[in-house]
């Protein structure tokens, strides 16, 4: 089986913040922790523990040697390449988007206007998850503060690319109900836009594929808007609509949606057309759209807003839907009392209405058809 040597330079990368976490997360118990960390987990033929003895100091022939030795245990022990477990560690806190270009370089041009494009298509990637509506009138803040927590990785050996580093937060101690069930945990909102991201360009190779723009209208939600179809097609014809590639090394913390887990998704010189087709499209039919609220009620209120008319018959509920937002509805005094009950016995309510963002909060207005469900 393949072995890395301590003089690899993909062993210079790894750090002790990424490793230690992804032994725990494979069943190795730290046993000691001065002056080497060491763990221990599977044991050998004989019915010995097997151990991992990762170091502490400054000796960076030292490191690098136990690093190596560390490498290639676990790659006998798992069954996988060196590279691809050093892949898997340094993914551990983040999601590494990796985009390749058909083109051994650039100039400093398109260089500089990829930057510029891509993270703006990150923005916008991030405002869409926070408000999936077909087209923003501009890039939300919160885009702009995830932009900030991304870092462009190592250039993609062997071809002219780019990788992007986006950072993922540390799954939650699991929370149980009084019922004894678990309490669903809903992905980090870093992952949640990497996956629109890289949905919404297998969307786009669907579409050239199949020679149907709908997929990307119909998809907008999940995928892309009129706003990131229109950065994309930007970014694709900067690069004279070379073929393009995109993959993903996902964080393990969390679960991978089996969508878009292990694809490689490629684009032609066709896709700005199709990207442009599917903006406008968008941008014609952004309409007031009826939604369908499912969730759990994590707030009961009587009192309304200020904004809101008095009334003595009607409060407020405020509901944590599937998309992980907190929507504010107001219900009847009927209705109220059914969300009471619905809320005490953790069951999941549904509800239609239009869904609009005020300020800072999701607002539910014109709401119906509430339902608790089975």
């Amino acid at each position: 089986m393949l072995k890395i040597q301590y003089t690899d330079p993909e062993l210079v990368y790894l750090t002790l913040g990424n490793f230690i976490p992804y032994l725990k997360m494979n069943n190795w118990n730290q046993i000691v922790s001065d002056p080497f960390f060491v763990f221990q987990g599977h044991e050998d033929d004989d019915g010995d523990p097997i151990k991992i003895v990762l170091p502490k100091g400054d000796d960076h022939d030292d490191v690098l040697r136990r690093y190596a030795d560390a490498i290639n245990l676990l790659s006998v022990l798992e069954n996988r390449s060196p590279y691809e477990i050093i892949k898997t560690i340094n993914s551990i806190d983040k999601d590494i988007i990796f985009i390749k270009f058909d083109t051994s370089s650039i100039s400093l041009a398109q260089a500089a206007g990829f930057v510029e494009k891509i993270r703006r298509f990150w923005s916008l990637a991030a405002s869409s998850e926070e408000s999936p509506q077909q087209f923003l009138s501009k890039s939300l803040g919160i885009g702009m503060l995830y932009t900030d927590k991304c870092c462009f990785g190592h250039t993609i050996k062997g071809s002219f690319g780019f990788t992007i580093e986006s950072p993922v937060s540390p799954r939650p101690h699991p929370q149980s109900t009084l019922d004894g069930g678990k309490v669903e945990q809903i992905p980090p909102f870093e992952r949640r836009v990497v996956e629109r991201i890289i949905r919404g360009i297998k969307n786009t190779q669907e579409a050239v594929i199949e020679g149907n723009v709908d997929i990307l209208v119909n998809n907008y939600k999940t995928g892309l808007n009129a706003n990131t179809c229109d950065v994309l097609s930007e970014i694709l014809e900067n690069f004279n609509e070379k073929q393009s590639e995109y993959f993903v090394s996902w964080s393990p913390i969390w679960e991978i949606k089996p969508d878009i887990a292990n694809i490689r998704v490629q684009l032609d010189s066709k896709a700005p057309e199709y990207l442009k087709s599917a903006s406008k499209t968008l941008k014609q039919e952004d309409t007031v759209q009826i939604v369908t609220i499912n969730g759990k009620i994590v707030e009961l209120n009587r009192d309304l807003d200020a904004h809101e008319e008095e009334s003595s018959d009607e409060s407020i509920i405020i509901v944590l839907d599937e998309s992980g937002r907190r929507v504010h509805v107001l219900l009847s005094e009927d209705e109220y009392r059914d969300a009471c009950n619905a809320h005490r016995d953790k069951k999941t309510i549904s509800i239609v209405g239009t869904l609009e963002k005020i300020g800072h909060f999701w607002h539910l207005l014109a709401p119906h058809d509430f339902q608790i469900c089975s």
